[in-house]
């Protein structure tokens, strides 16, 4: 699933995260199935910008993990606490205020 900032201000992309049942959502990279969590650096996100979500995972760090297996939709994932989404599956894009303690979800979408 694509997700796109079609338009409105720019954010930081520390200020965002993608879940997935509260995990963090992260795309694949095909060429050598190495995870890349989403919009989670030091740029920014501004209109036109998308990011593919493939699946989530409550590890500690989700950036740069090798998944083996089927990581097409519904696929099995291992390590074991991967996840690939599947239908029924919501999918969160959460601000995180830089000014307070507080987070609003920007939108939310469930897999089909």
């Amino acid at each position: 699933m694509t997700i796109t900032h079609e338009t409105g201000d720019t954010i930081s992309e520390s200020d965002i995260r993608v879940t997935v049942a509260g995990d963090t959502a992260f795309d694949v990279d095909e060429s050598n199935n190495e995870t890349s969590t989403l919009w989670d650096g030091d740029g920014d996100v501004s209109a036109g910008s998308s990011v593919r979500v493939v699946g989530y995972s409550s590890a500690d760090t989700v950036d740069g993990q090798t998944i083996t297996s089927d990581w097409e939709e519904g696929g099995t994932l291992s390590p074991a606490d991967w996840n690939a989404i599947a239908p029924g599956d919501t999918i969160r894009v959460v601000y995180n205020s830089p000014d307070s303690d507080g987070s609003s979800t920007l939108g939310k979408k469930e897999v089909r």
